[in-house]
């Protein structure tokens, strides 16, 4: 006998097919920790008054995805067991959702590193800035809201971490921008191996640890990456025209 249902929306969670692989994990680590949890609540049931009179059962999983989401079947031919194994797949992908929108971000930037007091600001209050930015358009009582609705409480934990990279050349740049993975991107268009190195910082994102996650962690990335990039080009453009007048007025030819 079987239990068949799908995840997606379940206990208000959003599940699509690409997080078969996350419910899964590395070698299996995933699935296997849910029948693990499962046999432990089994166990323990078999051992208090409400112990249920049947042979040791079996029980497997089968995660399908498909395009609206994915359909898990529990197969087992005890229902305590299958309501068990229900339980622990929940607890699990909610924790795997939690560590996966909470996770840290880090961006790229081509950037001079004489400039980093003008990104920074007194105080970090300019990082603060790019933070409410991402969140907010406007101020004041007509200011709107440009994330979920949802995620406002987690992204007022955001805190951006400040580094400068410094490499020999480019490969290297790119080769810690892969190590990184999915969460460590360049703003902008990225380097080529055989460029010529130029000054780069990270922005590092991170989360309160215990915080509730966030319902649409691409959208506030998203607006992150805007704000950011829109202001880097502010500062090397004001840069720019301020090295241009200091040119003419010293009578320094371009080149």
């Amino acid at each position: 006998m079987s239990l068949t249902y799908e995840l997606n929306g379940r206990n208000g969670s959003s599940v699509s097919k690409d997080d078969v692989g996350l419910i899964i994990g590395s070698k299996a680590k995933g699935l296997k920790g849910v029948i693990s949890g499962s046999w432990s609540m089994y166990e323990a049931l078999q051992k208090s008054e409400k112990r249920v009179e049947e042979e040791k059962p079996k029980v497997r999983i089968v995660l399908n995805g498909h395009e609206e989401g994915v359909q898990v079947e529990i197969i087992s031919e005890s229902e305590s067991m299958r309501k068990l194994a229900q339980l622990s797949l929940d607890k699990h992908i909610k924790k795997i959702k939690k560590t996966g929108s909470l996770k840290s971000h880090e961006f790229l930037v081509e950037y001079p590193h004489r400039l980093l007091g003008k990104l920074i600001g007194k105080k970090a209050q300019n990082l603060t800035r790019l933070l409410n930015d991402a969140k907010f358009e406007g101020s004041g009582k007509g200011r709107k809201l440009l994330i979920h609705k949802d995620d406002l409480e987690t992204a007022n934990t955001a805190r951006i971490q400040v580094k400068e990279l410094s490499f020999d050349k480019t490969e290297d740049l790119i080769q810690y921008s892969k190590k990184g993975g999915e969460s460590c991107v360049f703003i902008g268009w990225p380097p080529a191996e055989d460029d010529e190195y130029e000054e780069h910082i990270s922005l590092k994102i991170t989360f309160k640890h215990d915080s509730q996650p966030l319902k649409d962690r691409s959208l506030f990335i998203e607006r992150l990456n805007t704000v950011i990039s829109d202001r880097v080009s502010q500062i090397k453009e004001e840069d720019g025209d301020q090295m241009d007048e200091i040119n003419e007025c010293l009578g320094f030819e371009e080149y």
